[in-house]
């Protein structure tokens, strides 16, 4: 067999352990969604709902961004939002694990695949193309609406919440109409639950 492709065969056999590399490590009632389902939603999302966003996207690099911005985590792990938010695990020790990964991941692939790789994970991380952004507001909402799926009341923290997509949102508005709809849903939550609605969490209510 060729060495490059034996490396491939190696590479897919590692990813494949994203299938059982599962979220929200601290809300373990939540822990039913693997990185790998997350990925797989966030490109069926890029397919269905790109063309009717007022934006010109590049969809396949949104694609190939959308498979690929996780793929550290069967490696790492997947951090869980609430550590970063609770400064347990710091954003820059996160970052620096993760470009770790992505280099001990891709390290015996051929040189073209390897940079391919590597350069749509970069990309995903500096945050400075319309797909990058398209792609991290993505994430977060998708996040928010697979905790719908499964009941706030499991979440271990939800004063996390109402903020998670923020930023996301700011550099990338054309998707505002879904986090406003989330906003909704979590303040319907919050005042059933007794639980503080914060000013700062208005964000994309008004």
């Amino acid at each position: 067999m060729l060495p490059e492709l034996q490396s491939l065969i190696d590479f897919h056999a590692c990813i494949n352990n994203l299938k059982f590399t599962y979220r929200f490590s601290e809300s373990p009632e939540l822990s039913n969604e693997s990185s790998a389902a997350h990925s797989w939603n966030l490109a069926m999302i890029v397919i269905t709902i790109t063309d009717t966003l007022p934006i010109q996207i590049n969809k396949e690099r949104a694609l190939e961004l959308a498979l690929i911005h996780d793929l550290v985590e069967v490696i790492t792990g997947d951090i869980d939002y609430y550590l970063v938010h609770n400064n347990t695990i710091t954003v820059k020790t996160k970052k620096e694990n993760e470009k770790e990964a992505i280099i001990q991941l891709t390290a015996k692939l051929p040189e073209q695949i390897k940079k391919k790789i590597i350069n749509l994970f970069d990309e995903f991380e500096l945050q400075e193309t319309v797909e990058s952004n398209y792609i991290k507001a993505l994430d977060r909402l998708e996040t928010i609406s697979n905790i719908f799926t499964c009941g706030l009341e499991k979440l271990k923290d939800p004063k996390v919440l109402p903020t998670y997509a923020d930023k996301a949102i700011q550099k990338f508005p054309a998707l505002m109409p879904w986090h406003t709809q989330q906003k909704k849903i979590l303040k319907k939550y919050f005042t059933e639950n007794n639980i503080i609605w914060e000013k700062e969490y208005n964000y994309g209510l008004y």
